[in-house]
């Protein structure tokens, strides 16, 4: 959201940063067509530096692609990445085979409660793909989502998916341990 008042060079700086810090995940990076079309092509071009140095340092990429999800995939399409997330997914349904099929994976957060496309996410979803986030702090239709409030998120599927908490619980879990080690790291 930054990038058209830091530029690239800033890009470079994070990157430079991440890789002498042994940083094992970059994110939220990506792109956004809804808010911030006037500097879409400089979005493309940070996003794929990114993806490179996610791709030399086996780093994962936290990702943002909001109305964007296709040219996200289409770009990370063939890539050698640890892994990936699309952050908030409420994009098209039917990228979601394709999204599993990519090893990549989408979250889910308490916004599921009441935006409709995320619920659609959710029942459309494969159990695989999905993690919580809380994307808090963040005011959404007036209501301050925060890390507590994961545990709704993860209420939220159980009922859309027809499983108990535990069980959404325990399948979240194993897809976050496959996501931590996919970067060599231990949980």
């Amino acid at each position: 959201w930054e990038l058209g008042k830091a530029g690239i060079g800033e890009v470079e700086r994070v990157i430079e940063l991440a890789i002498e810090g042994d940083v094992r995940f970059f994110g939220e990076v990506g792109l956004d067509r809804r808010y911030y079309r006037d500097i879409y092509d400089l979005q493309v071009r940070a996003f794929k530096m990114f993806i490179d140095a996610a791709e030399a340092g086996e780093m994962a990429l936290n990702i943002h692609a909001l109305d964007a999800w296709r040219h996200v995939l289409d770009i990370l399409e063939g890539r050698d990445i640890a892994t990936a997330i699309i952050h908030w997914y409420s994009g098209p349904v039917d990228l979601l085979d394709r999204i599993r099929d990519m090893g990549f994976y989408i979250t889910v957060n308490p916004s599921v409660e009441r935006q409709p496309k995320h619920l659609r996410v959710v029942e459309k979803a494969p159990l695989e793909i999905l993690l919580t986030e809380s994307d808090g702090p963040y005011v959404y239709k007036g209501v301050k989502l925060e890390p507590p409030m994961v545990a709704k998120a993860v209420k939220a599927i159980s009922s859309i998916k027809g499983m108990s908490v535990e069980e959404v619980s325990d399948l979240i879990f194993s897809n976050f341990r496959h996501v931590v080690r996919s970067v060599g790291l231990t949980f």
